[in-house]
């Protein structure tokens, strides 16, 4: 699990900081992680679950 903010117009605006959903989804993925879900967001602050296998 990762836990981390969301550049996204309702929550952090430095793109240069903070990654929306697509770059967290992509570095994970480049990473290695499969079934990449995202159970939780609240105010820009979200929960990544994901696996090896």
């Amino acid at each position: 699990m990762v836990c981390d903010h969301l550049c996204a117009p309702h929550a952090m605006q430095n793109d240069q900081l903070y990654m929306n959903k697509q770059e967290h989804i992509g570095a994970l993925k480049e990473a290695s992680f499969e079934n990449i879900k995202m159970p939780l967001e609240i105010e820009g602050l979200c929960l990544f679950e994901m696996s090896l296998d």
